[in-house]
């Protein structure tokens, strides 16, 4: 439970019984199901994989808050999960990415858990980036109708009132405070969420690597066969 809200997640049972917890965070308009592509390579890799629905996604309560209040959910749902000396690894996909990222770089300063690393795919720096983006790939206006609306939110600038204090809404400020690995996979041919957004925050970030999906869009990079192993090796390498 997190913020008053029952939100439903799935805990696999991973093949490396010493492996790492892998918490996996979805994208927008996504849910816990898109993890079903991913977690059969993750979890070869780890001892178990919880996939779950952020709020007003799958069979989650509540609005989604566009990866603000959900780094607490995300938060709760580490506190509740993890297990004595066993690492966790944060894993999620655009929205879910970013809200890895500042929940990691957050967790550390509360000792929420012992987060031993961090895979961000197609991540985007400031919150009005994908909403833009997909304005723009339908040719709707995504000019002042998108800043009014984010500024109308508090997120124009990247700094919201749900952020003061910790350190923006910037992905790449606040990959800048991590202190464990981060691995970004990144569609260079990403029309929603820039790879340049990507290489951005990995170069911030003390430890941080991009893996570059020559060909890759925003979604589908695991789906599709000429991407999904290169995912695969990527990952199995970071974890």
């Amino acid at each position: 439970m997190s913020r008053g809200r029952d939100l439903p997640a799935w805990d696999v049972r991973g093949a490396r019984p010493r492996g790492p917890v892998v918490v996996m965070s979805h994208g927008w308009g996504d849910s816990r199901i898109g993890g079903l592509s991913r977690v059969g390579h993750v979890g070869r890799l780890a001892s178990r994989v919880v996939m779950w629905d952020m709020p007003g996604h799958g069979e989650a309560p509540g609005v989604c808050s566009l990866g603000t209040g959900e780094v607490d959910d995300l938060l709760a749902l580490i506190a509740h999960v993890r297990e004595p000396n066993v690492e966790m690894i944060l894993h999620g996909w655009s929205l879910g990415a970013g809200v890895s990222i500042a929940a990691a770089a957050r967790g550390v300063g509360e000792r929420t858990a012992r987060i031993a690393g961090v895979i961000a795919e197609s991540p985007y720096r400031l919150a009005p980036t994908p909403a833009r983006n997909v304005l723009r790939e339908r040719r709707l206006p995504h000019g002042w109708n998108v800043t009014a609306a984010f500024w109308l939110l508090g997120l124009d600038l990247g700094v919201g009132p749900w952020w003061k204090g910790r350190g923006g809404f910037d992905r790449a400020n606040l990959a800048a405070r991590l202190t464990c690995p981060l691995l970004v996979l990144h569609g260079d041919q990403d029309a929603v969420c820039p790879i340049e957004d990507g290489e951005s925050i990995a170069r911030r970030a003390l430890d941080g690597t991009i893996a570059r999906i020559d060909g890759g869009g925003h979604v589908g990079l695991w789906s599709d066969p000429s991407h999904g192993p290169r995912c695969a090796a990527s990952v199995g390498a970071f974890i």
